[in-house]
């Protein structure tokens, strides 16, 4: 007597098919993990929700952002370019960079740029931003540059006087390492007349 192969149906083979596809096809889908918030946790790069670069020119005065703004008064170079760039994601990684320029010539206008939130978060763990703690400046009207980065519900900030050459050298390699990133990032410009930072309900840029 002889046993009788048992053969599988077309139908199971194609529903074995299907749940290999179904496996393979939720494995290569983008996840978005759940921020590591709370007391007592180490600050996580991938948790950060916005970073924000202002800069308000260079040098004394004359680099402020009252008075670069002055009709006819252009910059010199973008690094004492008065400027502000806003990176974020609102639940997702694929909101639009916003940057606008306010006195760099031939650039004065509100853009969108090519690199995002994942871009300035790589930035900021190459250069190890949550471990950088320089030292306070007490310089009054000269120009500054201000990097805020959200995390969770903790916003931080730093803060160097730009054109004075006297940064601590790990800030100032992350300040020129998140200006770069700007710089040299492709740009749609979106409107001749730089805009101004709406989302203050995010936080705050410093004046």
């Amino acid at each position: 007597m002889h046993n009788a192969l048992h053969r599988p149906s077309h139908t199971y083979i194609m529903m074995r098919w299907l749940a290999l596809v179904a496996i393979l096809t939720l494995a290569t889908l983008p996840t978005i993990a759940a921020a590591n918030c709370g007391s007592g946790l180490p600050a996580s790069y991938d948790d950060i929700d916005a970073v924000m670069l202002k800069q308000d020119g260079c040098g004394g005065t004359i680099g402020s952002l009252t008075a670069s703004r002055r009709p006819g008064w252009f910059a010199k170079s973008f690094e004492c370019s008065a400027y502000w760039a806003f990176f974020w994601n609102n639940g997702r990684e694929n909101v639009p960079t916003e940057y606008s320029q306010y006195n760099l010539k031939d650039s004065v206008g509100a853009y969108r740029l090519s690199v995002t939130i994942a871009d300035a978060r790589d930035v900021l763990r190459k250069d190890k931003f949550f471990s950088l703690s320089p030292p306070d400046g007490y310089i009054t009207d000269t120009a500054q540059a201000v990097i805020s980065v959200q995390r969770c519900a903790v916003t931080t900030r730093i803060r160097i006087f730009t054109g004075q050459g006297n940064a601590e050298p790990a800030t100032a390699r992350l300040f020129a390492d998140l200006a770069n990133l700007i710089r040299l990032s492709a740009k749609t410009k979106v409107s001749e007349i730089p805009k101004e930072f709406g989302l203050t309900g995010l936080f705050d840029p410093l004046p």
